[in-house]
């Protein structure tokens, strides 16, 4: 299931590999502040573990993708292991901190089902945070470490103000606006996984625009059904 990146051929004519000469030329000519070149290894990171799997992939293979040695991508992270781990932790951070501050902006009680349902689709719909979500769960036997990130900084953290959210909106019992907060998410992700998994074959138009439209699909989909919701513990 995993979802390929395309390599973008180089100029001079070589397979995308860099021989030693080529490093040393290149981190001649480049040097770049350490928080930059961990992003980019990060970037390289999520391109390799989603063409060759993490089980497959190597720090070489990283160090190869970014054009460094395998030492330097070493000096930022300590094992495989700890790179899928940042690289988790880096592509939540940003939708956790932009939640964060449209929840304070709008008052945590007060904000209404359609925004947390708007958020949630938004989150997926960022660069990276869909083949995160695959690559955590390719890989859910190998690093369960992987997938405890992925639930305690974007799952776990929405349903308390979801669950509120659908009980100011509904007439669902707390138990039932319980499970309506852990359910809610998946099926959203699953939504956001299914578009990336098949955009390349599906018929159906997927432009930017497009997009947006169908998460206020997503959106108006899971509100009416809501709606609808009875008290039955």
């Amino acid at each position: 299931m995993s979802v390929p990146f395309p390599q973008s051929p180089r100029s001079d004519g070589h397979d995308g590999a860099l021989t030693s000469d080529d490093a040393a030329g290149s981190r001649s000519r480049e040097r770049h502040a350490p928080d930059v070149r961990r992003a980019e290894i990060l970037d390289g990171a999520l391109a390799v573990f989603s063409e060759r799997g993490y089980a497959r992939a190597t720090l070489h293979d990283v160090a190869d993708r970014v054009g460094v040695t395998k030492g330097c991508v070493y000096h930022h992270f300590a094992s495989k292991e700890q790179l899928l781990l940042a690289l988790i932790r880096d592509r939540t951070a940003e939708s956790v901190q932009i939640a964060d501050a449209e929840r304070a902006k709008a008052g945590a009680e007060d904000e209404s089902l359609e925004a947390h349902l708007q958020r949630l689709w938004r989150h997926f719909e960022r660069p990276g945070q869909t083949e995160v979500a695959i690559l955590t769960m390719n890989e859910l036997a190998k690093t369960p470490d992987a997938a405890k990130l992925l639930f305690d900084e974007i799952i776990d953290p929405s349903r308390a103000p979801l669950r509120r959210a659908v009980a100011r909106s509904t007439s669902a019992s707390r138990k039932d606006s319980e499970r309506a907060a852990v359910v809610i998410p998946l099926m959203v992700m699953g939504v956001a996984i299914g578009l990336r998994l098949f955009e390349s074959i599906d018929p159906f138009e997927y432009s930017k625009a497009e997009r947006a439209k169908l998460g206020e699909t997503v959106t108006r989909i899971l509100e009416s059904g809501l709606e609808g919701f009875a008290s039955d513990d």
